[in-house]
């Protein structure tokens, strides 16, 4: 078969440079603040803020601190609370989340959408706007930022004007690359109001949320986007999560505003309190609370691979119970551990079935963490700055797209009967051992990220459902883990200093088609289908696991 191989460099100019200090400082929990400026997280020990859940933090475009927020208090870059900044009462900090997003229209105001809390049923979502052209000069001559008296607490409506009372609220840009679409899911629906440089629109778009019992302030959920996808009409993946029967993934549509149909995942379980996506939405990552009948769990889910049947695993947590799962501004995962002096970190995020957690990745210098991480300030567009590639291309048919660069580094490959895309908005590098095998179609393209258009979609609607509360603890025992998963031409067994004696490899029907005594080890010829790995120990032990090979 000839090879389908194109690589097009198509320049568009001129390409846009966009900062990206906003998100350099996050300030959170009992006094807890930490800088991601550099390659290492340093904490800081400045901070004036109790916030037991949602808090928000505002840095320039360079990284240097505007304010903070707990959803009662605002404080300014010098840690006093600015004038007028009382947006709330003491029961605010029991709320799960808050938003912060740019004014479209003036680059020194922030609207802080603040949310209700479970505690007093009359309360409400509202916004306030914060001006960082006023207020008293700081230290380095510039305003520290000012309330506006006339734009306080006000009121978001649903489409019957009536108050909203949740703690769920996010943002993700709108289409136009300018706009953003503010996201509140209430009752049976996914509230939807455009902000943009006309102000907040006060009418929402709705679409219907599917779920069987209407979501209150009572259920305690939260709500996260994904990054940007190019999945044809299909532009995220919005993960709800509540605290009482689970939750759902949706497919979103950010020109409409609104859910459509696409993948839809139903998450059957209770004790959900958060949830997040990896750098390219291909993983999410959901925690559970331990309670009388479950322990506490982090669990993955291949998003990429999931479309006959769901395909998750659990990640051991050693009794750790974590609340908040949150990205930050180079696409790690942090988690947070109630009471905490360190801050948690999701290892291999970006490699299903590989995942880990530091429990004590960063040290918070003797302050401690809580139940909530600020969400991502959303910069001028939301495309990942620099990809690297260094494993067997996981999708069929993808497209990685970078503001910058893509990078492509030993071991990455590209399987026949594949169809891959690259846009990036400066260089796209195949560094050696990049192998892009017969019958597949690759292109290449230098092009700017809010200019380029998701590719078309014809696959059918996906609609799956996994039921956590019955997945097995088992998994917290296992001494291996494999990955990739699913594979497509090798995987690797971690055996953690155990001696691996052999592996057999399994299909449905039961038939040994292939076995070895190696941790990495190459497929040989096998059919795209589900296999059972199992594994045995110099213990004497032995372990098996489903192994997807596409």
């Amino acid at each position: 078969m000839k090879n389908k191989f194109l690589l097009w460099f198509w320049i568009l100019f001129p390409l846009l440079a966009f900062s990206q200090g906003e998100n350099d400082n996050w300030y959170f929990g009992n006094q807890a603040a930490i800088n991601f400026s550099g390659t290492t997280p340093v904490a800081l020990t400045n901070s004036q803020m109790i916030a037991n859940e949602g808090c928000g933090t505002v840095s320039d475009s360079n990284g240097d601190l505007l304010f903070y927020t707990n959803g009662m208090y605002i404080w300014n870059r010098e840690h006093q609370t600015m004038p007028n900044s009382l947006i709330g009462t003491s029961i605010n900090l029991t709320s799960q989340q808050l938003m912060i997003v740019k004014d479209p229209s003036d680059i020194n105001r922030y609207y802080v959408f603040n949310t209700a809390t479970f505690s007093l049923p009359t309360t409400y979502i509202s916004y306030t706007i914060v001006d960082m052209s006023l207020g008293a000069l700081g230290t380095n001559g510039l305003p520290l930022g000012e309330v506006l008296t006339t734009h306080k607490n006000i009121q978001v409506l649903d489409d019957n004007n009536n108050p909203i009372n949740t703690e769920a609220i996010t943002a993700v840009k709108h289409a136009d690359g300018e706009s953003y679409w503010i996201l509140i899911p209430y009752q049976l629906k996914l509230y939807a109001y455009k902000l943009d440089n006309q102000g907040f629109n006060p009418i929402p778009v709705t679409s219907s949320l599917n779920f069987s019992t209407p979501l209150t302030n009572l259920n305690h959920y939260g709500i996260k986007a994904s990054p940007r996808l190019n999945k044809g009409d299909i532009t995220h993946y919005l993960s709800i999560t509540t605290m009482d029967y689970g939750g759902r993934v949706y497919s979103f549509n950010n020109s409409m505003g609104m859910i459509i149909t696409g993948f839809t995942l139903n998450l059957t379980s209770a004790s959900r309190y958060s949830s997040e996506f990896n750098k390219d939405a291909t993983i999410l990552f959901i925690g559970r609370h331990s309670d009388a009948n479950t322990t506490g769990s982090v669990f993955s889910v291949d998003l990429a691979n999931s479309v006959s049947t769901p395909i998750f695993y659990q990640i051991p947590i050693n009794n750790h119970n974590y609340y908040e799962i949150q990205r930050n501004k180079h696409n790690e995962i942090y988690i947070s551990s109630l009471n905490s002096n360190y801050l948690g970190k999701i290892l291999n995020p970006d490699t299903f079935g590989s995942s880990t957690i530091s429990y004590y990745d960063t040290y918070l210098n003797g302050n401690t963490a809580s139940m909530g991480l600020p969400q991502l300030i959303l910069s001028h567009d939301d495309c990942i700055p620099n990809i690297i590639l260094n494993n067997p291309e996981g999708n069929n048919n993808y497209t990685h797209q970078a503001k910058n660069s893509i990078t492509t580094q030993s071991n990455y490959s590209i399987n026949n009967n594949t169809t891959i895309d690259m846009k990036a908005g400066n260089f796209i590098a195949l560094l050696p051992n990049t192998h892009i095998k017969q019958g597949a179609n690759y292109l290449a393209k230098i092009e700017n990220c809010l200019g380029s258009k998701p590719s078309n979609s014809s696959s059918e609607p996906v609609d799956l459902t996994i039921n956590l509360d019955l997945y097995s603890d088992e998994v917290l025992t296992r001494k291996c883990k494999v990955y990739p998963n699913p594979s497509t031409s090798y995987f690797t067994i971690d055996s953690n200093n155990e001696q691996i004696e052999k592996w057999e490899l399994y299909d449905i029907n039961g038939r040994l088609v292939q076995k070895g005594n190696q941790s990495t080890n190459y497929i040989n010829n096998l059919s795209d289908a589900t296999y059972m790995l199992k594994i045995y120990l110099s213990d004497g032990s032995s372990e098996t696991h489903k192994l997807i090979i596409k």
